[in-house]
């Protein structure tokens, strides 16, 4: 099969220039933007006028720049009462995971880095007996495993809060209001 359909196009049978070319009309495909943006380039001219409204607000301009620049503010639906609520207690708890995680982590470390020499100091002046260098070892492992919870902890806390500021930024929420300015 496919050495019959190589055959027939490297023998000339059928050429790309004998095939009749078709023009898409972008008002025939069902939702279409048919109205220009500023996107499409210096030249494009909008096919509604220069005071037609395009994505992402303000006007849409013509290849002059005679357009407004001034973006419309937002009309975000920040959702009902109870998804507001929800979505403040997933932040702070997000940031509460996050402090808690890194507290975690950071005097994990430092236990760590104070059991270390502990060990280091008991080699070194050969006073260390069997029982410590075991008690010393099972702290350093208690320390390492409780250190990646902690990080562990602190990175999942960051993505809640980061995620849910995120979200509530895009649907001018009240957590993000004094953040972003063109939300009403």
């Amino acid at each position: 099969m496919l050495v019959a359909a190589l055959a027939v196009v490297t023998s000339g049978c059928v050429s790309m220039q004998s095939m009749p070319t078709a023009s898409i009309d972008p008002i025939a495909l069902p939702g279409a933007l048919v109205q220009r943006t500023s996107f499409e380039g210096p030249g494009a001219a909008p096919a509604a006028g220069p005071d037609a409204q395009v994505r992402g607000g303000g006007k849409s301009s013509d290849a002059s720049g005679g357009g407004d620049d001034k973006p419309m503010r937002v009309r975000g639906e920040p959702g009902t009462e109870q998804q507001q609520r929800t979505r403040k207690a997933l932040f702070w708890a997000g940031i509460a995971f996050t402090v808690i995680g890194g507290a975690t982590l950071l005097a994990t470390g430092i236990g760590g880095r104070v059991t270390q020499g502990q060990l280091t100091k008991g080699y070194d002046d050969e006073t260390l007996t069997h029982d410590e260098e075991k008690t010393l070892r099972n702290r350093g492992e208690t320390f390492n495993a409780l250190a990646g919870a902690g990080g562990g902890v602190m990175i999942v806390g960051a993505g809640v809060a980061a995620i849910t500021f995120g979200i509530d930024y895009t649907r001018c929420g009240s957590i993000a209001k004094r953040k972003r300015k063109d939300c009403k």
